[in-house]
């Protein structure tokens, strides 16, 4: 009897692993949007007045629009050591990963 219930118990795993799977995708996808949501909202709390709405650049402060070809990784580091230029210490760590993820999904 035990041979013929293996096959139903790995079954039930596998639907397991693929309810798991999903699970674990649609968490993913919500923290994900969340924090571009936060880096959304920190660009225009700290970073729109220099750099636009849209990223295009403010004449008189950074002309230039916000495209590049930088890394995510490096793009977080810039944001996390300057900016905003006026007070780097205010955008720091996981904030500074929200904009720069915000930044590069939006603007590069």
């Amino acid at each position: 009897m035990n041979i013929i219930r293996l096959p139903v118990v790995l079954s039930a795993i596998l639907k397991l692993m693929k309810i798991l799977t999903v699970l674990t995708t649609v968490f993913a996808l919500v923290v994900s949007l969340h924090a571009a949501g936060k880096g959304e909202q920190i660009y225009r709390q700290h970073c729109a007045k220099c750099h636009g709405k849209a990223g295009q650049g403010v004449k008189g402060k950074y002309d230039e629009p916000l495209v590049g070809d930088e890394s995510l990784d490096r793009l977080t580091q810039i944001i996390h050591k300057t900016m905003p230029e006026e007070a780097p210490e205010k955008v720091r760590d996981a904030e500074a990963k929200a904009v720069a993820e915000f930044v590069f999904r939006k603007f590069y």
